[in-house]
């Protein structure tokens, strides 16, 4: 976009206001058509209450999800003397039957309201089709009074971006200048008269310096081509003699310093230091920068030439951003006579004195302590930035005569902000420090060029224009179609960079990511230009009048995706609104965001190509809406979008269709799992003791939309991991009867399609140390995708779940052993969750995610949950314990159990009433949740009975309550109504890979594994060839005779038993696999012959190089028979000796998964197979009882000892009986392991 471009795109930002509004404050009916159903409401609610209506009609409220209603009333709020319960439940009862609203429903001291769609739909896109960019604003919020237009708007001055003269434009002024703009941008569509300022950084001592430079090193052609980076490179260079200057300087006066301290004469080398500073640039800037203080002409052309040049070039790069400012202003600006009229109004006011000759204000004697003291003016007479900044305030009061002014500022200026409106206030304007507002921002880390230096927004942009570019010339056919590919790439990387700058709230700083924001997955710039270029794309091929839209009928508009779009488009008016006092771009950008996932879902249901004339116009004009909403809403945001062939929306229109069946970025939504319920589920058990029957879990009910993020909470053994593996339908208990059902969209579901569309997350991070967090995602992909889903699509979901869980940065990095750091606790948890997801599961169920996690990393997992559920509709029930009050309340219901009972199901916003209405009111000040799990806890009471008798008491009200009732009946009425699920039309077929796929897969990764492990076989290879040097020395050098025959069969001995006792360092290895095999086996991935397969096949050849290089260090300083036969021979029993002792290592484990019982059962076999191998004690005189775990080994000891064999029970020259033995052990363990594992399926 051109500078000259830029009135226009100011003036899209259309706005309407009307004087016509209703006796309630802020309602005008005739701009927000919801205005009108809170009117109804009010107004219908006050009569058959006697409640004033005035009091009603701010209190009601939009729902967080569509499926809670359009609009709530909380009537608690109301303060009414009486239970909020059951005065919610009159009102329903006495509600009158309406043309606007469905029969409103309660929810414990709730009351929720569905508007009529056809009533709804015509009035909301009539009206977006009529009033186009206008729909939504409301120009009456900046009428200083909107009953009377003549007497004007409201006036704000907003100053953002402010970077300095020949410093860079670096990331605290990008994000200014972009927070400054969607600013400016609401507060128009608000009505308000808005002057954008640019206050710069152009005065001080620094350009004294950078005159003297320029003298040295500048160039006028160059100033001229480009004056910032030109100015920049003047100002690196200059700096660099005063840094040479600086050390000579800085060693006189340390030298003086210590002399005086003597009571040396320094007269000499001050002398010396007098001369080095009147010759010091420094010294130069600062008599330059004085002469044009003093007015010096030509000191004041350069400097003007400067800073007219470098505001040039500014505005070039803001007209990429879109953004125009009405005054550039600056340091220079400010008058003398206005600071020294406010020293002046300071002093006589009391509030600034003298310190140490320098003009201080104290805040602690004035009332605020936290702002500390303030220098006002130096010791040599000079003003700081506070004194001009104060100057500043009240010249602006007098020229503009503003009622509002922000400072767009980063987070690290709170203080300096606080500073200006408090002196301001105690100088006597303390209507005017009230008319200010800071408006604070967190700081973007990792900002710099892709050579890694941090320099210009100019070059960020450029670096990001590339990047898109790369991008689109992935696609050489549709990157032909582009015009122009360049301009294209320029607004796409430009929207990333905005977009990733609003997603969060302003405060929070973000990683600067290259890759995540020019994706087309995820909630990223190239996806929302992408929504809107498509719906544009839709409207030309529909070749249908736009202007006609209008006459549509849109009583056809009858699915329920067509009427939960038109749901959400009506409330884009109340989103401005919540914005102008936010003052989030989020606010604006999640609701956008929102919009285009519910547009993905219904272009299949909703199809315009191929429909009847009546129903094509119909769908067409809900997505001209559509597009206009969301036109509107990007434009707030200061971004362009893209629209028609031929300009830069080609690439969006035309190359990226194909995203629209490629899954990447799409394939975690949810489209098929409306709702997850559950009835009467009870799970009782045998008590080990009486011999009773004991209910784990009572007559548990509880329902769940798509899109909720769901708690499990209660105190420790109240049955919450009980009821999570019953809800996902997982083994409650040995021996346990479960008895209730659980439904998927109201119907019962066979347990193999529940497997397909749910995953659960164990409580413990079960993750492989040694693999990198983007391996393990991959090999999650490969253990559970199809052939069909390609090697493309499988990374694009990987990529997808990084960003989506915000790990990105860590894709490399290694998960974390216990002797190598990776990840975080919290990052583990996320990895573990992202692992789940790469099958697309509906259902999410998480046991503990947030154990062993610290208040901030439990948060941070949890608002990942939430944020996945809400943006893919995702069901998600976690159990959790005991959740700080932020993490609280990020989920949307709440099941709080105590001993197996229901205490609480439903919102968790209703919590409060519900409880207060039971009489169990939540103090102020209190971890809510803290408090229900002490309330219905009696574990640690000091009066056990007492809290028995309330938690009983507790359960009794929720089982009696009116929530409970109308659970039970909501749910019983859909499951009865619903239809039976079709299998084959609910979901698509999900494969899983074959046998030997999954075996591939399992070998690929236990090879990356087993070469990265230490533990697992390189500690192992380091500790044989110990054993090898060791007993290579201690049997040196044998000699072939009578004397050594005894030491050649104690070397044989030691060497094979040794080794196959110290195959015990495998058990803590063995057990990682297990534990991994376990989880993914419960989550339906693979059985056990391809675990045992691959774990034998990877284990072979780091056995055989044990074997090899032991044997080559030992058997030669031994000196055993130095023949190639007999050296192999040698190798050969000493490997299979290793695979058998593993092999007992991997039937042991499989049994007793426990790392100490394991290793005290394996080092107590090898124990017993040494005693009883023939050498300590023999074959003839063994008791019989041992011989049956006899370990057969042909030792033939290649010197001539037949005679001490056959003593010893050994036959030569029978080699293949005796491997056959051995591998029949082998095979043996192997085959006992495997039915152990199929067994042990709890």
């Amino acid at each position: 976009m051109s500078a000259a471009s830029l009135p226009a795109s100011v003036e899209a930002l259309s706005l309407q206001s009307t004087a016509q509004k209703s006796q309630f404050a802020g309602c005008f009916p005739t701009l927000n058509p919801i205005d009108i159903y809170r009117q109804h409401i009010a107004e219908e609610l006050s009569k058959v209450s006697g409640i004033d209506a005035q009091k009603i009609y701010p209190r009601i409220a939009w729902t967080s999800t569509l499926d809670k209603g359009d609009l709530s009333l909380p009537v608690a709020s109301l303060q009414v003397k009486q239970n909020p319960v059951e005065l919610a439940k009159d009102l329903v009862s006495k509600f009158p039957a309406s043309d606007l609203i469905h029969p409103p429903t309660q929810l414990g001291p709730h009351i929720q309201f569905f508007c009529k769609p056809q009533p709804l739909t015509g009035n909301v896109l009539g009206r977006i089709l009529k009033e186009k960019a206008a729909y939504g604003t409301n120009g009456n919020q900046g009428q200083k009074d909107p009953s009377d237009p003549s007497k004007g708007q409201k006036k704000i001055i907003i100053e953002f971006s402010s970077p300095n003269i020949a410093k860079p434009f670096h990331a605290g002024h990008l994000r200014s200048t972009i927070i400054g703009g969607f600013l400016a941008n609401i507060y128009t569509v608000m009505g308000w008269k808005v002057t954008k300022m640019n206050y710069l950084g152009d005065w001080g001592k620094q350009y004294g310096l950078l005159a003297n430079g320029f003298k040295e090193f500048g160039s006028d052609e160059a100033l001229i081509k480009d004056p910032i980076n030109h100015l920049f490179d003047v100002y690196v260079k200059i700096n660099r003699h005063v840094s040479e200057q600086d050390g000579p300087i800085k060693e006189l006066k340390e030298q003086i310093k210590a002399k005086k301290e003597k009571n040396e004469d320094v007269a000499e080398l001050e002398a010396q230091l007098a001369k080095l500073v009147d010759v010091s640039e420094d010294e130069k800037a600062r008599r330059y920068f004085k002469s044009m203080e003093d007015g010096n002409p030509d000191a004041l052309a350069l400097w003007r030439k400067f800073r007219d040049l470098s505001i040039e070039k500014y505005k070039q790069t803001y007209a990429r951003l879109n953004i125009d400012f009405d005054v550039y202003s600056g340091e220079s600006q400010i008058k003398s006579e206005s600071m020294t009229d406010a020293y002046k109004l300071m002093e006589k006011a009391g509030v600034s004195e003298e310190s140490e000759g320098a003009v201080i204000v104290d805040f602690t004697k004035h009332g605020a302590k936290k702002l500390g003291k303030a220098i006002i003016v130096r010791k040599d007479g000079t003003p700081l930035y506070l004194t001009r900044d104060i100057g500043a305030i009240t010249e602006r009061d007098n020229e503009y005569h503003f009622d509002k002014m922000i400072y767009v500022v980063a987070a690290q200026q709170d203080l300096h902000l606080a500073q200006l409106f408090k002196v301001t206030e105690l100088m006597g304007h303390k209507d005017l420090a009230s008319r200010c507002q800071h408006i604070n921002f967190g700081m973007v880390r990792g900002m710099s060029t892709r050579k890694g230096t941090v320099k210009f927004l100019d070059d960020i942009l450029h670096d990001v224009g590339d990047k898109m570019h790369e991008v689109m010339k992935k696609n050489e056919v549709k990157y032909a179609q582009v015009e122009d590919p360049v301009k294209t790439a320029d607004i796409l990387g430009i929207t990333s960079v905005m977009v990733q700058d609003m997603t969060g709230k302003r405060i929070n700083g973000y990683e600067f990511n290259l890759d995540a924001m020019t994706s087309f997955e995820g909630d990223t710039g190239p996806y929302l230009q992408y929504a809107h270029a498509r719906l544009c794309s839709m409207t030309r091929k529909s070749e249908l009048d736009v202007d006609e839209l209008v006459n549509a009928n849109f009583d056809l508009l009858t699915e329920q995706h067509a009427v939960d779009l038109v749901r959400l488009l009506a409330q884009w008016p109340d989103v401005l609104l919540q914005t102008a006092k936010t003052l989030e771009p989020i606010t604006v950008l999640s609701y956008l965001f929102r919009m285009t996932h519910m547009l993905s879902s219904s272009y299949d249901v909703l199809k315009v190509i191929g429909s009847e004339p009546d129903v094509k116009q119909a769908r067409m004009a809900l997505y001209a809406s559509a597009r206009q909403v969301l036109n509107n809403g990007m434009r707030v945001l200061g971004l362009s979008p893209v629209q028609r062939m031929g300009d830069p929306s080609t690439l969006i229109a035309s190359t990226t269709p194909d995203l629209e069946w490629n899954d990447s970025g799409h394939f975690l939504m949810n489209e098929t799992v409306r709702n997850f319920s559950w009835q009467g589920l009870t799970v009782t058990v045998k008590d080990r003791e009486t011999k009773k029957s004991r209910d784990l879990i009572n007559d548990i009910s509880g329902d769940v939309k798509h899109g909720e993020l769901v708690a499990l909470m209660g105190p420790s053994g109240c049955g919450k991991t009980t009821l999570l593996n019953v809800l996902a339908r997982r083994a409650a208990s040995a021996g346990a009867k479960v008895l209730g059902e659980n439904y998927v969209n109201d119907t019962q579901m066979d347990s193999r399609d529940f497997q397909r569309v749910t995953s659960y997350v164990e409580q413990e991070d079960v993750l492989i140390g040694s693999l990198t967090v983007q391996e393990t995602l991959k090999f999650a992909a490969d253990l559970s995708l199809p052939s069909s889903v390609s090697k493309r699509q499988r990374m694009d979901r990987i990529r997808t779940l990084l960003e989506a869980f915000g790990i990105q940065n860590q894709a490399n990095t290694l998960v974390g052993t216990p002797i190598r750091k990776g990840i975080s606790g919290g990052q583990k948890r996320r990895v573990s969750v992202a692992s789940q997801l790469i099958t697309n599961p509906r259902i999410l169920f998480l046991d503990e995610p947030t154990s062993g996690l610290d208040s901030t990393a439990s948060f941070e997992v949890m608002s990942y949950a939430k944020e996945l559920a809400r943006a893919n509709n995702l069901l998600i029930i976690a159990s959790i314990h005991q959740p700080s009050t932020t993490t609280f309340n990020l989920f949307d219901k709440l099941l709080l159990l105590s001993a197996g009972k229901t205490c609480y199901f439903g919102a968790i916003s209703a919590v409060e009433s519900y409880f207060s209405g039971i009489g169990y009111p939540i103090p102020m000040q209190t971890n809510p949740a803290e408090f229900l799990l002490d309330t219905v806890s009696s574990d640690f009471a000091s009066s056990k009975d007492f809290e028995e008798d309330r938690v009983e008491a507790i359960q009794t009200a929720w089982a009696n309550s009116n929530e409970a009732k109308s659970l039970s009946r909501q749910v019983s009425e859909r499951v009865s109504s619903a239809e039976k699920l079709a299998n084959k039309g609910f979901m698509e077929e999900k494969t899983r890979p074959g046998t030997i796929s999954i075996t591939t897969a399992l070998l690929h990764r236990s090879f990356v594994k087993s070469y990265r492990d230490v533990i697992a076989y390189g500690i192992r290879i380091a500790m044989y060839l110990g054993l090898a040097i060791m007993m290579g020395t201690v049997w040196l050098r044998l000699r072939p005779s009578q004397d050594y025959i005894q030491p050649f069969i104690n070397a044989i001995f030691f060497g094979s038993a040794f080794m196959s006792f110290m195959a015990v360092a495998y058990v803590p290895a063995f057990l990682e696999d297990r534990a991994t095999f376990t989880k993914e086996r419960a989550n339906g991935l693979y059985g056990v012959t391809p675990f045992i397969v691959s774990n034998f096949l990877i284990g072979l050849p780091y056995l055989f190089l044990i074997s090899i290089l032991f044997s080559i260090v030992s058997y030669w300083l031994s000196n055993f028979q130095p023949t190639a036969k007999a050296f192999f021979t040698w190798v050969m029993w000493i490997f299979l000796d290793l695979v058998a002792a593993e092999s007992l290592v991997v039937l042991v484990t499989s049994i007793f998964p426990n790392f100490v019982i394991s290793l005290a059962l394996v080092a107590f076999a090898n124990g017993l197979w040494m005693s009883v191998g023939g050498f300590l004690i023999t074959q003839k005189i063994l008791n019989p009882f041992w011989k049956y775990v006899f370990h057969y080994i042909d030792y033939q000891c290649l010197i001539r000892g037949t005679g001490v064999l056959e003593s010893y029970g050994y036959s030569t020259g029978q080699t293949g009986k005796w491997v056959g033995i051995l591998l029949g052990i082998i095979v043996g363990y192997r085959v006992l392991g495997w039915i152990a594992l199929y067994l042990r399926r709890n």
